[in-house]
């Protein structure tokens, strides 16, 4: 392993001479993730943040729904990130080894999958969040029909089609986004 001369000091990087030409690796490999995809910490906060802000005002079926949402994506996130720095690792141990190459390979390739996914829920995310929002205490019973006073499984049902269907769709949707948005065991 070489290092670099002064003037690269100060560099995050080590230069590593291999065979088939020099490998930079980085002094704090734990770094390594941030470094790749900067931003996701930032985007996966906003999303759940968005999930926490609408929960409250769904009905319960919902609300579970939502709570599995956020649970999945932290936990598929920090399976990526698990991953990813594994990955990263094997290919510090031994930089000019072809199989801690292609490993390395195949984790980005799969972080750029995930990219795709990760912004395909943001868009359904904020959809879902542009929906209009109405709990059930905030419906006067006497206005969704006049002359007629909703209790129940009428009132319900009366409230979703107030809604329309399309929340517990989109949900379905960004629960199978946050589902498939994981570490590939292939």
């Amino acid at each position: 392993m070489t290092r670099l001369l002064w003037p690269s000091f100060f560099s995050p990087y080590i230069k590593v001479d291999c065979r088939d030409g020099p490998r930079f690796i980085l002094r704090k490999p734990e770094k390594a993730f941030s470094i790749v995809v900067p931003d996701w910490n930032t985007r996966i906060k906003a999303v759940v943040k968005g999930f926490k802000v609408a929960e409250p005002n769904l009905e319960t079926e919902l609300r579970k729904k939502v709570r599995a949402i956020v649970e999945n994506l932290d936990k598929h996130y920090a399976e990526l990130q698990a991953h990813y720095q594994a990955a990263y690792l094997q290919f510090c141990s031994n930089p000019c080894s072809r199989r801690s190459n292609k490993a390395l390979e195949r984790a980005n390739e799969e972080i750029r999958k995930m990219e795709f996914k990760l912004r395909e829920i943001e868009i359904k995310t904020e959809k879902f969040l542009q929906l209009p929002t109405v709990s059930f205490e905030q419906i006067p019973v006497f206005d969704l029909k006049p002359k007629k006073f909703l209790f129940g499984r009428r009132k319900r049902m009366a409230i979703r089609e107030l809604r329309g269907f399309q929340v517990p769709a989109l949900l379905g949707d960004i629960y199978k986004l946050v589902s498939e948005f994981r570490h590939s065991t292939a």
